[in-house]
């Protein structure tokens, strides 16, 4: 017989994975913005390159800090909902299967 879902056991495993897309995100957007901002002062060129990439991860890990926490939580627990909800409907599909039948 199949284990009864821990919505606790979900949200875990679910908070790693939305952390690690969360980080992606915010790195994304300075990388989104950085570029914005350069294209529109003229300033792309190879000597800039290096300076770029740094202000890009320090600035992205400074997002990730300020703001990430609360997409990780939200994102985290919206996840963990769903699989919770799926993996219940499903354990109870198939506790059903194994009762006996009363004829």
């Amino acid at each position: 017989m199949e284990q009864k879902p821990s919505f606790v056991w979900l949200w875990r495993e679910s908070l790693v994975v939305s952390a690690v897309a969360t980080y992606g995100v915010c790195e994304g957007t300075a990388i989104v913005v950085l570029w914005v901002l350069a294209a529109m002062n003229g300033v792309f060129s190879p000597e800039t390159a290096g300076a770029a990439a740094a202000l890009v991860l320090v600035w992205g890990t400074w997002y990730f800090v300020m703001v990430g926490w609360i997409l990780i939580l939200v994102v985290s627990l919206l996840v963990a909902w769903v699989r919770y909800v799926v993996a219940v409907r499903r354990y109870r599909r198939w506790t059903l299967r194994e009762k006996p039948s009363r004829a």
